[in-house]
């Protein structure tokens, strides 16, 4: 297995947390793997067909290219064979600049890249032929040259505020500290990031658990409930198996796996 990750150009780091690249030589293996984003996710597929839905719908298969909206509820990709892939991971309310939809009209979707920006926008096999280097140089021309509309800056500051309380606080106290409604943040929130202020609050806090236990893996995990904004250990148990199908033991005792270690980290 082959996985790493890419950083951006730095006039694009306020919108995409890192491209990355998961390559795994062919094998009658079956990947399948549940995963959750709070961003916009941009997949190119290199490899053989990979198979991706929600607990809600029907497979679809992805030959090409794809983009998947923020997540309310995880995801499941499953792959056998040649695994090729190419992605780009942008930042919660990252995506926005660079299309003229609503981010909302995405929220648990997955589509083709080349119906939201047309055909003639983005070169596939172009693409296919560059170096991982080469693909994150264009790809950052890219996005620099379509840039359509600026960054909010109280979602920005908001989406900030989140990450540095590791989704540890109420939606109104957000709102106080903004001086805006919490009505006005949830629609700011619905049109630009695609999630309501506490659907990424939750996810926020959940991803932190995890990154707390991998750092302080001799913490009782009831200690690090309790120090993540869980009311107990039991409701932290009830969260991993929502967000990832599993126990806890279980998705540590997985965490090497591919999809885990790429669509699980922890961005933040």
């Amino acid at each position: 297995m082959n996985f790493k990750t890419l950083k951006p150009h730095k006039a694009l780091s306020s919108y995409i947390n890192y491209y990355w690249f998961l390559e795994v030589n062919k094998s009658n293996n079956i990947f399948s793997k549940e995963f959750l984003t709070e961003g916009f996710e941009f997949s190119f597929n290199f490899g053989d067909p990979v198979e991706i839905s929600t607990k809600n719908t029907t497979f679809k298969t992805v030959n090409e290219t794809s983009v998947s909206g923020p997540l309310t509820s995880p995801m499941i990709v499953t792959a056998e064979g040649n695994v090729n892939i190419f992605g780009v991971c942008f930042k919660p309310g990252g995506a926005y600049p660079f299309f003229k939809y609503p981010a909302h009209e995405l929220t648990n979707r997955l589509v083709d890249i080349r119906d939201l920006w047309g055909g003639n926008c983005l070169d596939y096999n172009s693409l296919r032929s560059l170096t991982i280097e080469n693909r994150v140089e264009y790809l950052n021309n890219l996005f620099l040259k379509m840039i359509k509309k600026k960054k909010d800056e109280y979602i920005n500051q908001a989406i900030q505020t989140i990450e540095l309380y590791k989704g540890i606080i109420t939606v109104e106290i957000l709102a106080e500290y903004l001086d805006v409604s919490v009505r006005q943040l949830e629609r700011k929130f619905k049109e630009r990031v695609g999630l309501t202020p506490k659907q990424l609050l939750r996810s926020v806090r959940f991803k932190n658990a995890i990154s707390s236990v991998v750092m302080n893996p001799e913490i009782a995990w009831a200690d690090t409930a309790l120090k993540s904004g869980y009311y107990d250990q039991s409701h932290m148990v009830n969260e991993f198996k929502y967000y990832t199908g599993e126990s806890p033991s279980v998705y540590f005792k997985n965490l090497g796996d591919p999809f885990s270690s790429l669509l699980m980290e922890i961005p933040y």
